[in-house]
């Protein structure tokens, strides 16, 4: 994180805030309904969420590119994934795109 300039001096770490700003993109749910619903209690402030992503002198352009650097996707994972997608949709939209 420091090598793209995204570090805080005091407080919460800021790899925490990240962690969650992840989960709620995979969890398929807005920080607000995260909030109302309470799946997950915050260590943090929502304000400190938002002053996290409005950080100027965080490069958000090289944090992604270290980021997907150090993803490894061998063709293992990527099977599993597919075969995880594939298994979460109906059987008709199964059949539609194995025919394509």
């Amino acid at each position: 994180m420091k090598a793209s300039y995204a570090y805080k001096k005091k407080g919460v770490p800021i790899m925490e805030i990240f962690q969650y700003l992840f989960l709620l993109i995979f969890s398929n749910r807005s920080m607000y309904m995260n909030l109302i619903t309470e799946r997950n209690t915050l260590a943090f402030a929502k304000d400190m969420v938002y002053r996290f992503m409005k950080m100027i002198q965080i490069n958000w352009i090289r944090f992604t590119t270290i980021l997907s650097d150090n993803i490894e996707l061998s063709d293992e994972k990527i099977n599993k994934l597919e075969s995880a997608f594939m298994n979460t949709l109906p059987v008709m939209l199964k059949i539609r795109l194995q025919a394509t």
